[in-house]
């Protein structure tokens, strides 16, 4: 893994060293130009610590919520953070035949992940708004108790991603009509390439058709500024997580109830192991 990440920063660190050495290339002392390399090796190693821990999860036994920030308040930032970028750098890693042997699954889960995961900046940590997380909601909302054969309960009978595949795909079309349609009069959303995450965060919001597969994707939220339709999810096992639900509150989810897979109302879990995505573009 360390040879992969000094192949990655290679071409940052010998820009570092070229400004800095250039203009006093025969009086910097060696040792500072081993502390850049050093850091530099630091920073890389630690954006892929997280870019592992928003595509596969926690470290197995993890006791601690890595995405959840230090006190803030939102109300004194001037402006929501952005989404993105969704280029990932990572995508092209690949192991050494020794890397590849001495590999740990979830090392070799998260080398699978980089392939479609959009690349993670630090956790966001302003609430969304808009359109878009306005119509979230409605949507989500009207999954819960549908009636027997409407297109709502259509999509609960088909589970729960099929319950978020359909929420953010209504809302996103929402953002550019101006209209949120919660009957079966809009359209459906259409299917994403296998592995593609290429359709999130940009005109349409069209999600895979698994936990595991949307999980991948969205940017990661700090958990104290969860909004209406952004993606929770919980209980991972094997580098997976096995539940998910739609936030349509700070502390309000709709989930599938493990007995009788119907959507229901729930309470945002508080487990070491929560991660939350954000797929929707709100306000700017």
């Amino acid at each position: 893994m360390l040879s992969f990440l000094t192949r990655y920063i290679g071409f940052s660190i010998r820009m570092k060293i070229f400004v800095l050495v250039f203009p006093a290339l025969f009086s910097l002392p060696l040792i500072f130009l081993m502390i850049i390399a050093g850091a530099t090796v630091s920073e890389a190693g630690s954006d892929f610590d997280r870019q592992c821990d928003a595509a596969v999860g926690p470290e197995s036994g993890a006791s601690t919520t890595p995405t959840v920030g230090s006190a803030f308040d939102p109300g004194s930032l001037s402006a929501p953070e952005t989404v993105g970028p969704t280029t990932n750098p990572f995508a092209v890693m690949t192991f050494t035949p020794n890397e590849e042997a001495a590999a740990s699954p979830r090392q070799r889960a998260c080398l699978s992940a980089m392939r479609s995961a959009p690349y993670q900046q630090p956790a966001l940590r302003v609430a969304n708004s808009g359109p878009a997380v306005e119509c979230a909601r409605e949507v989500a909302l009207a999954q819960v108790n549908s009636p027997s054969g409407s297109e709502q309960d259509r999509n609960v009978a088909a589970g729960i991603t099929a319950v978020t595949k359909h929420v953010l795909y209504r809302a996103s079309v929402a953002a550019l009509t101006g209209s949120c349609v919660r009957d079966s009069a809009a359209p459906l959303p259409p299917e994403s390439a296998p592995g593609s995450c290429s359709s999130e965060l940009s005109s349409s919001v069209v999600l895979p058709n698994t936990i595991a597969a949307q999980a991948i994707c969205g940017q990661i939220v700090d958990p104290k500024a969860v909004s209406a339709g952004d993606l929770v999810f919980w209980e991972y096992r094997n580098n997976t997580p096995t539940r998910a639900a739609i936030a349509v509150g700070a502390t309000s989810m709709v989930t599938e109830d493990p007995v009788s897979g119907r959507a229901v109302m729930g309470t945002m879990p508080t487990n070491a192991d929560v991660r939350i995505k954000r797929y929707l573009i709100g306000a700017r």
